[in-house]
């Protein structure tokens, strides 16, 4: 029985070891990326056109940098709310892949008829609930 044991906190261990990294360490967004330099894409073809307005006369050079200064602040909030969708995407990740865990583990303490897993799996559990909360106060800081 001992040399069971033994495996099975060898495996959660191994697990654990290939989970934790990644929920510890903060990783490039690609997709956020992506999307960042759509925007900016499409604000710079919005100022070409102005430009050119500008230059055949059916704007004037007032006109011309109010609309500059609108299309920079729309860019800016854009990036704003981009930045608190990405986090609180991350928090709500870490609490969904915690909740994971904490169900494997609470199966396996259901198998093998063992309270320190069960408790464990409370533990995580709890750690899960905890990024939920957390990604509520994200919400709210920004």
């Amino acid at each position: 029985m001992l040399t069971f044991w033994i495996i099975a906190a060898l495996f959660i261990l191994l697990a654990l070891w290939f989970v934790l990294p990644p929920l510890l360490q903060k990783v490039a967004n690609n997709q956020g990326d992506d999307m960042r330099a759509a925007n900016v894409l499409i604000y710079k073809d919005q100022l070409q056109e102005m430009a050119a307005d500008l230059k055949s006369g059916l704007m004037t050079e007032e006109q011309y940098q109010q609309d500059k200064e609108l299309i920079a602040k729309k860019a800016d909030e854009l990036e704003k709310k981009a930045q608190t969708h990405l986090r609180t995407h991350e928090v709500l990740a870490s609490s969904v892949t915690m909740f994971q865990i904490a169900i494997a583990v609470g199966a396996i303490s259901v198998l093998i008829r063992s309270r320190p897993f069960w408790l464990i799996s409370l533990a995580l559990g709890v750690v899960g609930i905890a990024f939920l909360i957390q990604s509520f106060f994200t919400v709210g800081s920004h």
